[in-house]
């Protein structure tokens, strides 16, 4: 029997303020995402993974710069 794997967890305060600085908040951003609140929630939560389409569309709704993808995506929440 294999071991399941626990997925990581992600740090999107970066993300989030994002969101909000160009969005005023995760509904507005969600809505436009076609998305609800509540599964955007559940994605900068951590309680469900970003597809990479929903990723790549974020992105482009975000402004992000291609250099700056790893640091909104792709931090790791440090553990005390």
């Amino acid at each position: 029997m294999r071991k399941q794997r626990k997925h990581n967890d992600y740090d999107y305060s970066a993300l989030v303020n994002r969101i909000k600085s160009k969005y005023g908040t995760v509904a507005a951003f969600a809505k436009e995402m076609g998305c609800l609140e509540s599964a955007m929630s559940m994605r900068l939560n951590n309680k469900t993974a970003w597809s990479q389409d929903d990723m790549f569309k974020a992105i482009g709704l975000l402004d992000i710069p291609e250099k700056q993808v790893m640091s909104f995506f792709y931090t790791l929440k440090v553990k005390n």
